[in-house]
């Protein structure tokens, strides 16, 4: 129990649980600080209270602990200083040879060296970068620490600790003979050329570069665009040499704290604007996933320039993601979730079909279905052209590869999930063909036109994420996503006693080798097996009254008047 009277519980931030104690008095000089958390693990409540109290028996034991090994350092404030310099000049006194030599190594590596023998050793340090200065002074106080008394080192002593060496690193230049007064630049056989860099380059042009040389993928480059958008908004676009370690860290932390969905206007807004909204309790935040791969994203562009000497120094090395990868944890949706998903008008109901949003609702409807009956990926659908619809023996088939149209590029995940996958019967019922007909008679290249934006590219993301935004009206589950269907199609499948081989080849998850050799003479045997599944879960009879008698030719009118490209 608190000293307060009240129950110690687990204590909420950021999602995840903590155990909040308040430093005891004794310790304020360790910890700094006035409250000390320790993380228990998890962000579920009942797994939290189950896990608090050891983790809080923990705290407790970690300050006794604390207690019984820091008294050997003085109380008063000029003892402890006049320590650390005697340590200080017990270091570079007693160096040994070995020691001498790592350090002189590593005063080459961050570009110390004499342009003549004139220099002073102050006038030396000062030439050294603030970001490889710090990284001198970490490695002389790892050597200092056996001079110090033994024991958890205070904060504040720590602090002061570091400000001396750095006021006293002209001394080790002097007496560790690190001016390299033993080797006169005129006797170097060899000076390599300078290395010409821009030191204005921005990490908008540092992105350019990566994306023209390495060729990502339409979503890897989508996403590489948001970093650094997001990055710029918050610091500038501003030579890169301006940005520091610390403005990493504090990205990486502020970057899960937006919300997992925004509309189209709170997108628009500053990031600092967005990760505010994430502040409201009601709305899911991002997740870790998401953040982590556009960090990894980040670190890659920077990674890059320094390997090309576009940068001399990367402050984003070693930034962590936060993420590691885990299983997906997603699960099926039940009969009852699809029957409840596919009743929504939006399948139901096309007199209820809205044409002024970037996505219209005949595509949302057509995209949902072809993606229940395929288990293929939204994106896959979605950026489907006219001419992938194939027909075969009274057979309907999508033929889903990649592209590189100059305006309306198409991407896959993998090379293996190029492939064809067969329309069932009951979506073609609804109309399919007819639809085809009215979108080719329209000029539109593309199957679902509005998918397409102005000046090239697509918008498949938003098809996703209209088709998520309808799962969350009826399922109230963060581990149920439109995705989950694709688990459904899976588990059915297998029920259903459809061929394993043949239920890869729907989902995308054949070897590329094996994938490329299935086409119009594999359509039959696609439809043998898919026709073995039924999808009674799904109100079909609701459906196709609905759509039954559509005039697609005016639906589709109606779909390319929204300017949609």
């Amino acid at each position: 129990m608190a000293k307060n009277g009240r129950v110690a519980k687990p204590f909420l931030k950021d999602g995840l649980f903590y155990v909040r104690r308040r430093v005891p008095q004794d310790l304020l000089g360790i910890f700094g600080k006035t409250h000390y958390l320790k993380s228990i693990g998890t962000g579920v409540a009942a797994e939290a209270a189950h896990l608090f109290p050891a983790a809080n028996a923990g705290v407790t034991s970690h300050f006794q602990h604390l207690r019984a090994s820091t008294g050997s350092w003085p109380a008063l404030a000029a003892d402890r200083l006049s320590l650390i310099d005697s340590a200080i000049v017990r270091l570079i006194a007693e160096a040994t040879v070995a020691q001498r030599k790592i350090t002189n190594f590593a005063f080459t590596q961050v570009g110390m060296a004499r342009v003549s023998n004139d220099d002073t050793p102050t006038a030396l340090i000062a030439r050294v970068a603030p970001a490889h200065r710090v990284r001198l002074i970490a490695g002389l106080f790892d050597d200092l620490i056996k001079f110090l008394p033994s024991g958890p080192l205070p904060i504040p002593v720590k602090a002061e600790v570091l400000k001396r060496l750095e006021a006293r690193l002209p001394d080790f230049v002097t007496g560790w003979h690190l001016g390299f007064d033993f080797i006169p630049q005129a006797a170097r056989k060899f000076t390599q050329p300078t290395i010409e860099r821009d030191p204005n380059v921005t990490l908008s042009s540092l992105m350019n570069m990566w994306a023209n040389a390495t060729k990502p993928g339409k979503s890897a480059l989508d996403d590489a665009k948001s970093v650094v958008r997001d990055f710029t908004d918050l610091f500038g676009n501003i030579a890169v040499t301006n940005f520091t370690r610390d403005d990493f860290d504090y990205f990486a932390g502020e970057l899960p704290k937006l919300p997992a969905a925004m509309s189209r206007a709170e997108r628009a807004l500053p990031f600092g604007e967005r990760v505010k909204l994430g502040g409201d309790p009601a709305r899911p935040k991002a997740k870790d996933a998401t953040p982590a791969k556009k960090l990894a994203l980040l670190k890659a562009i920077m990674s890059r320039a320094l390997k090309k000497k576009h940068i001399a120094y990367n402050p984003s090395q070693g930034l962590e993601t936060g993420h590691k990868h885990q299983p997906d944890a997603r699960r099926q949706m039940t009969s009852s979730e699809v029957r409840l998903l596919f009743s929504l008008p939006v399948f139901s109901d096309p007199t209820t079909w809205q044409y002024d949003r970037e996505i219209t609702d005949p595509t949302v409807a057509w995209v949902g279905l072809i993606g229940l009956v395929s288990g293929s990926r939204l994106g896959e659908i979605a950026q489907a052209h006219v001419n992938d619809v194939l027909e075969d023996e009274g057979h309907v088939a999508l033929s889903i590869t990649a592209a590189d149209d100059e305006r309306h590029p198409r991407s896959v995940k993998t090379p293996g999930s190029q492939r064809v996958i067969v329309i069932h019967p009951r979506v073609v019922s609804l109309g399919f063909l007819d639809y085809v007909a009215a979108i080719r008679a329209s000029g539109s290249t593309l199957l679902f036109p509005d998918v397409a934006v102005e000046g090239g590219g697509l918008r498949s993301k938003e098809v996703s994420r209209r088709l998520n935004q309808l799962v969350d009206e009826v399922i109230a589950r963060d581990e149920v996503v439109f995705h989950s269907l694709r688990h459904t199609f899976k588990a059915r499948s297998r029920a259903a006693g459809v061929s394993r081989d043949i239920e890869r080849q729907m989902t995308g998850h054949v070897p590329a080798d094996v994938s490329g050799h299935y086409g119009l003479a594999f359509i039959s045997q696609l439809a043998v097996e898919m026709n073995k599944m039924s999808f009674p879960m799904v109100p079909w009879d609701r459906i196709r009254r609905g759509w039954v008698g559509l005039k697609w030719a005016g639906i589709v009118d109606q779909m390319m008047k929204g300017n949609h490209w």
